[in-house]
């Protein structure tokens, strides 16, 4: 059985994870626009801001199908944290090597690491509600 805790974590990821590759997807440079990045008018660049839209896009449907079906719950909660920590992880990386950027960015930054550490947390406890069930 999925706990509230995990259903709540899994809906939260579900919907950024929509709205971001939504957008990525979609109206890429909106989403650009919206943490201060220029307009993008280049064909080439714009190809290469859609390119990833797909993942959290299919992170976040999976993340909704597990809400309602409990088989899917650590195979979901596994894509999300690795997701969120991948894009999170690798924003550290770029602080790193270019300077920190504007504080929208840094802002997204700290909120992929925290639903990537709500992942591994409800990864955690549903682990231990399975093998208390067992």
């Amino acid at each position: 059985m999925t706990s509230l805790f995990t259903k709540t974590v899994l809906l939260l990821s579900a919907v950024i994870a929509l709205a971001i590759g939504g957008m990525l997807l979609f109206f890429p440079e909106l989403l650009h626009q919206s943490v201060g990045i220029a307009e993008v008018s280049d064909i080439n660049l714009r190809s290469e801001l859609r390119a990833p839209s797909l993942v959290p896009l299919a992170v976040g449907a999976l993340s909704l199908w597990a809400i309602w079906n409990s088989s899917w719950t650590m195979a979901a909660l596994t894509a999300a944290a690795v997701t969120y920590f991948g894009y999170g992880g690798a924003r550290m990386v770029g602080m790193l090597l270019d300077g920190l950027p504007n504080a929208a960015l840094i802002q997204s930054t700290v909120i992929e690491l925290v639903l990537g550490a709500l992942c591994v947390l409800a990864l955690r406890l549903q682990g231990e509600t399975v093998t208390q069930a067992a």
